[in-house]
């Protein structure tokens, strides 16, 4: 996600789960759900949506 940087994030906004496949994988990648396994994380996105709020 481009619109805003991430370590600054505005507390008004929420997360909302990446439905692209393709970015998912991108983005598993570079910045991995170490908290779950890879199917169980692309799906539910937890520990991004932690990180993100």
């Amino acid at each position: 996600h481009t619109s805003f940087v991430m370590y600054d994030c505005d507390p008004t906004k929420k997360f909302q789960k990446i439905r692209d496949k393709d970015i998912r994988v991108k983005l598993d990648a570079r910045w991995p759900q170490l908290t779950s396994p890879e199917f169980t994380s692309l799906q539910d996105q937890s520990f991004w949506k932690y990180q993100f709020e």
